[in-house]
């Protein structure tokens, strides 16, 4: 009888009450009493497991911002998805990071910068090159227009002034409010994230697409004069997704090559 209502009572059969695995153990498989045994590649699998299941939670947080669940402003720069997930695989942020670092070399609150960067900041980044240099290519244009010929050294010229410029728009005190504006508490954790995400610097980033943009502007205003594109050209670039034409894509990588003091051949556009 003493038996039965213990078990009744959610204890086993000595009496005692079992212990409730956290849910990151129960995910990943790791028994902190015994992890130290595991072989590395079945350590690194256990880790992996977890690693996958913050991706994926982080990845239905920020979605859920972005599907109007969230109300506008409320979440800030310094908004983070590791305090919930953190909560519900009941795992402090720390050991958290100790094991995610130990796997892929990042901490916890990277994976989820990384996400952030990959589905806004190419968007926000071009957002606000578009906002700044637009008004200044439009006033451009008055005194361009129209043109038969431009020369190719101008529009580098054009291409670096604008580029440098950009740069100085977000040096110094303004670093932080840039880093704010894309999305992320500083700018240490915004240039790990861009790298992380893109493979690239921010600064490498935004100046590509300055160059683009900048290409498209002097493409437009030759279109005034040239030839308009036989049919089958056009639908070949459209099928390509081609921005620019081929000449256009050797003057901006030249232009990135400059500026960022790069190779030619290691450049391409975004």
């Amino acid at each position: 009888m003493k038996t039965e209502m213990a078990t009744t009572n959610g204890t086993n059969h000595t009496g005692e009450t079992p212990t409730v695995q956290p849910l990151w153990q129960r995910i990943s498989g790791i028994d902190p009493a015994t992890e130290g045994n595991l072989e590395a590649d079945a350590r690194d699998a256990a880790i992996r497991k977890l690693v996958r299941e913050v991706e994926a939670r982080a990845t239905t947080e920020f979605a859920r911002a972005e599907s109007g669940k969230i109300p506008d402003g409320e979440r800030t720069a310094f908004w983070d998805p590791l305090a919930r997930i953190c909560l519900q695989l009941g795992i402090s942020r720390t050991k958290l990071s100790l094991y995610t670092r130990e796997l892929t070399g990042m901490r916890a609150h990277e994976i989820s910068d990384r996400i952030l960067a990959k589905r806004t900041l190419k968007a926000r980044v071009l957002a606000r090159v578009e906002k700044l240099l637009l008004p200044e290519l439009e006033r451009m244009r008055e005194i361009l227009q129209p043109a038969e010929q431009i020369e190719k050294f101008y529009v580098l010229e054009t291409v670096n002034r604008f580029v440098k410029w950009m740069r100085a728009m977000r040096s110094k005190e303004r670093r932080a409010r840039f880093a704010a504006e894309m999305g992320f508490a500083n700018p240490s954790r915004l240039a790990r994230a861009c790298l992380l995400a893109h493979g690239m610097a921010i600064d490498e980033l935004e100046g590509r697409m300055v160059c683009t943009l900048v290409q498209k502007f002097f493409d437009g205003i030759r279109k005034i004069t040239e030839e308009p594109p036989r049919r089958q050209e056009r639908q070949e670039q459209q099928e390509n997704g081609a921005l620019v034409t081929p000449e256009s894509e050797k003057i901006i990588a030249e232009a990135v090559a400059a500026v960022m003091n790069r190779r030619e051949g290691a450049v391409s556009v975004a």
